[in-house]
């Protein structure tokens, strides 16, 4: 008997995929997306190639966390479309999260822009654009104490040091409906406390880098 087994991976890196696909429209460094003057994030996305459970990516302010896992969410729209979601620390947040952060980069993806489409079913007490549906599945942001209800495959996390008590268990125990499917969880955060709740996640990983 002969036996072969397939190691599946994908096709594009997301490293490769952003460089080709996201523009960024701002800033000092106009142009297609790359690493170049933040190498970390390419340690970052070598883990989301590596399709994670759990990926935390703390640091100080303004280094680039926000705009890694908005790539990384743009990505898997892209290449692996599912339910996803957002959390950022408060709901009054959104329309300010969505301006300067998401919507801006996603400005710059048409590859990835030209797939979405605004829900018509959605929470009255968000904006509209908060919710976004794509062939395949459905992006939404939300505020962290607003998690009860809902359930994705792919989350990300934004400055969890500024979350709601119990945030991130609740959230965790949301995504056990994809347990053994793929599922990510990807948390970034601005470190405030050495016993904050996003230093407690790097503090369970296995792989550390620094």
């Amino acid at each position: 008997r002969l036996l072969a087994a397939l190691s599946w991976e994908r096709k594009t890196r997301i490293s490769g995929w952003s460089s080709e696909h996201l523009k960024v429209l701002s800033g000092a460094h106009k142009g297609y997306f790359n690493t170049q003057y933040t190498p970390y994030i390419e340690d970052f996305f070598n883990e989301v190639d590596k399709k994670r459970p759990l990926i935390v990516f703390k640091s100080a302010s303004q280094v680039g966390k926000t705009i890694a896992g908005s790539v990384a969410v743009m990505y898997l729209i892209d290449t692996d479309p599912s339910e996803m979601l957002i959390v950022i620390p408060s709901a009054d947040g959104i329309p300010t999260y969505l301006k300067h952060k998401f919507d801006a980069f996603l400005a710059g993806c048409k590859k990835v822009k030209d797939k979405i489409q605004l829900s018509t079913d959605i929470d009255k007490k968000r904006p509209r654009n908060a919710d976004k549906s794509f062939p395949g599945g459905m992006l939404s942001v939300i505020g962290s104490s607003n998690v009860k209800t809902l359930t994705a495959k792919y989350v990300l996390l934004d400055e969890v040091a500024d979350f709601a008590k119990g945030t991130v268990a609740m959230v965790k125990e949301r995504m056990k409906t994809f347990s053994g499917f793929g599922s990510m969880m990807i948390a970034v955060s601005t470190m405030e406390d050495y016993d904050d709740e996003i230093s407690q996640l790097y503090d369970i990983c296995e792989v550390k880098k620094a």
